[in-house]
């Protein structure tokens, strides 16, 4: 047993558990894939398995130093970037965060950031779903402890509105 596995194992609350569970890479089940489904087969089981260890529940995760890099790699290469792919997995993220005021805040400000001003047009609907909440008039999001997405944000937003 590795020191890494000891100290998940024997104090698994632990920010130092935390840290190392998180930083873990997902592992691809075909070192070297021969077919395009050996392909496709890896991209799937790594797209499954990249949050393993991560916590969205946990404010402390949002202030390590790889939690940010690693949420831009995965929302910017490794899920397709059709608006499709980003709202449905904007929409699981965000509800998996929802009973972690700030988790929920960091990702509501994070998405928007993200994509207000989109490199790919594929994705610029991904501003105007409802579900994401960021076109919803201030006291929905106040009601959800979100009082804060930025101002040049919301006016940015707010013209792509349905109110």
């Amino acid at each position: 047993m590795s020191i890494v596995s000891s100290i998940v194992k024997n104090s698994p609350n632990s920010m130092m558990a935390v840290l190392l569970s998180a930083m873990k890479d997902a592992e691809v089940p075909i070192k070297k894939p021969m077919t395009r489904q050996d392909t496709i087969d890896n991209y799937n089981h790594y797209k499954k398995h990249y949050w393993d260890g991560v916590t969205f529940m946990d404010e402390r995760i949002i202030r390590t130093p790889f939690f940010l890099p690693k949420l831009e790699r995965y929302y910017r290469e490794v899920i397709p970037q059709a608006a499709d792919s980003i709202i449905a997995d904007a929409d699981y993220k965000m509800l998996l965060a929802r009973t972690c005021p700030e988790m929920y805040k960091f990702l509501l400000n994070w998405l928007t950031d993200e994509y207000i001003n989109p490199i790919f047009w594929q994705v610029v609907e991904v501003i105007g779903h409802p579900d994401l909440a960021l076109p919803v008039a201030g006291a929905q999001l106040a009601r959800r402890g979100v009082g804060h997405v930025g101002a040049r944000a919301w006016q940015r937003v707010c013209p792509l509105c349905r109110l």
